[in-house]
């Protein structure tokens, strides 16, 4: 049986890209031709949701950000988010390319599955190697 269990951190590089997404909104948002007060309203509403954005997908802090995942003995995996721990099995739609991976859980008492995006600078050393490898064989249809 394999040890698995991955704790992850925040992301430079997914934070990154957040960013540059960002300035990129507010760049188009600049050269719109608007009002002065709709274009202030307009980067500030961007300002404000990309505020929200760091802070609960990139920094790992929002109430459906996965922290930690750990296999258990039966084959299903232990998932850790903010608002707790839930029992959930890894749906087989989830992927594991080389730079960032995505996480599909069933959670039997939540209606959509749980999603996180994993990139590889958010795991220490090999533990992301070992994350694809666990996705690319342990993931159920």
């Amino acid at each position: 049986m394999l040890n698995l269990d991955f704790k992850f951190k925040p992301s430079k590089q997914y934070l990154a890209l957040l960013a540059l997404t960002l300035v990129g909104c507010l760049g188009i948002a600049v050269n719109l031709s608007f009002a002065p007060w709709g274009k202030f309203g307009l980067i500030s509403l961007i300002a404000l949701y990309g505020g929200y954005l760091v802070w609960a997908i990139a920094m790992l802090r929002g109430n459906e950000a996965i922290t930690r995942i750990k296999r258990l003995e039966n084959g299903d995996w232990s998932v850790f988010t903010p608002q707790g721990q839930f029992i959930a099995e890894l749906r087989g739609d989830s992927k594991a390319p080389t730079i960032v991976s995505i996480l599909r859980f069933l959670i039997p008492s939540q209606r959509r599955p749980l999603s996180g995006v994993v990139f590889r600078d958010s795991l220490d050393g090999g533990d992301y190697r070992e994350l694809q490898v666990a996705l690319r064989t342990l993931a159920r249809p």
